[in-house]
C-alpha cells in the first residue's frame, strides 16, 4: 500500500451502493455534511489498488456534467479508497430485472448515450459500461459514469490475449474485441456494444445471454446473436416508439464493430 494515502478520517460512509467481490461502492459524507461516494477495496488487494489509483490519475480528464469525480486517495483499515463527487441520483443496478416503460427507458438510454458520448470526446474508453457504473436522475434522466478503473486514454487499444483472468471489463457486458480472442483493437465502439447490452436488459428485464463461467460468456458474444427483444409492439400501442427502442438495442450490440451505431464515432441513438 502507497504511505502517500493518507487514512480516511472525518468522513461516515452510511449506504453500500454495491460490492463485485474486489471493489465496492458506498454513499456517505465528510465532515460538513457534504454528501460524497467512497469506492474502496474489498480487502488489500493489489488490482483494486491500480484501479484506483489509475480512475485518480484521470481526474483531469473527467467532467462532472457526465462523470463522478475523483476528489483524493485514501485508506479505510488498511486497504486504499477513493473519494468521489457524488452527483446524486440512483445506480441504474438497482433497476433492471423488469422490464422498463418504454418511454423511461428511451429517456434513460439516450441519457446514457449522451454521457459516453461526453467520454469518448475526451478521447477516453470505458470498457466496463454496466449498470453498476452508471448514476441516474430518474426525474431528469441525467447521467453519470463511474468505475473508470478499466479506462483507456487512447480511442484506438490494441488488443491482447491476457489470461481470463486478467481481462478488464465484465463479460456479461463485455464486447467480443475485448475478450481478446478476435483479431480486431478495442475501440469507442467497445462502449457501444455494452451499452447495447445495457439498453437490451433495460428493456426487457433480461441480459440478451446467459453463462455460467467466463469461457461461456466469451462464446455467446463471438458467436450467438441475441434474441431480438420480442413483444414489444404488442406491449405498446404506440409502435413507433417501440421501433425506437428496437433500434436503440440493435444499433450497439452487435458482434462486428463496424456494424454498430456510431461505427467509430460518438454514441448516438435515434431520437
Amino acid at each position: 500500500m502507497d504511505g502517500n494515502h493518507k487514512p480516511l478520517t472525518g468522513y461516515a460512509l452510511t449506504d453500500k451502493l454495491w460490492e463485485d467481490g474486489v471493489l465496492q461502492l458506498w454513499r456517505g459524507y465528510d465532515s460538513e455534511q457534504t454528501e460524497a461516494l467512497f469506492r474502496l477495496a474489498a480487502y488489500d488487494h493489489s488490482d483494486a489498488l491500480n484501479r484506483l489509483e489509475f480512475e485518480y490519475g484521470l481526474r483531469d480528464c473527467l467532467a462532472p456534467a457526465w462523470a463522478t469525480m475523483p476528489l483524493a486517495l485514501h485508506t479505510v483499515n488498511s486497504a486504499p479508497c477513493l473519494v468521489l463527487t457524488d452527483p446524486g441520483g440512483q445506480l441504474l443496478a438497482d433497476h433492471v430485472g423488469a422490464p422498463l416503460e418504454i418511454i423511461r427507458f428511451l429517456d434513460i438510454a439516450i441519457g446514457l448515450a449522451d454521457a459516453i458520448s461526453a467520454l469518448h470526446g475526451q478521447g477516453l474508453i470505458h470498457k466496463d459500461i454496466k449498470p453498476a457504473n452508471v448514476l441516474i436522475n430518474f426525474e431528469t434522466a441525467k447521467t453519470h459514469l463511474t468505475g473508470f478503473g478499466f479506462a483507456a486514454k487512447d480511442l484506438f487499444e490494441q488488443r491482447t490475449n491476457g489470461a481470463l483472468d486478467r481481462i478488464p471489463g465484465t463479460f456479461a457486458y463485455m464486447a467480443p474485441e475485448q475478450t481478446g480472442r478476435m483479431n480486431r483493437s478495442v475501440d469507442m465502439r467497445s462502449d457501444l456494444y455494452s451499452l447495447g447490452v445495457v439498453c437490451y436488459e433495460l428493456l426487457t428485464g433480461r441480459l440478451p445471454f446467459s453463462a455460467t463461467d467466463s469461457m461461456g460468456w466469451i462464446h455467446c458474444h463471438i458467436a450467438r446473436q441475441p434474441p431480438p427483444p420480442c413483444g414489444l409492439k404488442t406491449r405498446h400501442a404506440r409502435t413507433n416508439l417501440a421501433d425506437r427502442a428496437e433500434a436503440v438495442v440493435q444499433g450497439g450490440g452487435r458482434p462486428l464493430p463496424k456494424r454498430r451505431r456510431g461505427g467509430g464515432g460518438p454514441a448516438t441513438l435515434p431520437r
